[in-house]
């Protein structure tokens, strides 16, 4: 049976359409695996600092960094939510720089809720917001280490050119409980004079 160049031809399209989406899946498949991030900011607004990332880089234990954000709150402002979600991003941020040693858990502290009590076990309280005083907001990050705790009651939005100092400070306490002793050494009478 002899087949015809237009059946050839629809064939081979076929053919070549076929390993065309065989390609292209396959690409997919690779690409979505692969994770690349750059800051092209100038002021390198979404990137972590070398003193974060060496803090991360020297953690011994794993740390759990617990953030406490009501979203489904309907009386936030737009303000609130973008501000959370800078958090959030940041918080992915020091998940990835960790490598495994940096765990991300998001609670909503909704009115009467289990998640609310235990964002009022590690000293995070809601605030009354000022258009619905109502209505509270949670807004606060706690570390844990087994059985250690540090908070940040509330993430203040005016203070968020120090939100990555505070979040590494935080984990670098409680993942070091010792605090470091210092001596003074001087023949001079720093610490006063003798009466």
């Amino acid at each position: 049976m002899k087949m015809s160049s237009r059946t050839l031809g629809m064939l081979t399209g076929v053919a070549g359409l076929t390993i065309v989406i065989a390609i292209a899946i396959a690409f997919n498949v690779i690409l979505a695996n692969l994770y690349v991030r750059k800051d092209m900011t100038e002021e390198k607004l979404y990137e972590l600092s070398a003193g974060t990332l060496d803090t991360l880089k020297n953690l011994e234990t794993k740390i759990t960094l617990k953030f406490f954000f009501n979203e489904s709150n309907r009386d936030m402002q737009m303000r609130e939510k973008l501000f959370a979600g800078r958090v959030d991003d940041l918080l992915d941020q020091y998940e990835l720089a960790a490598r495994g040693m940096v765990q991300i858990e998001k609670y909503d502290p909704k009115p009467d809720s289990d998640a609310e009590e235990w964002a009022r076990k590690y000293g995070v309280h809601g605030r009354p917001m000022a258009h619905s005083p109502w209505s509270s907001l949670y807004m606060g990050l706690v570390a844990s280490v087994e059985d250690r705790d540090e908070a940040i009651p509330f993430l203040e939005y005016s203070a968020e050119n120090l939100l990555e100092y505070n979040i590494t400070r935080m984990i670098m306490r409680v993942s070091n409980p010792k605090k470091p002793v210092a001596g003074v050494l001087s023949s001079l009478p720093v610490l006063g004079t003798p009466a």
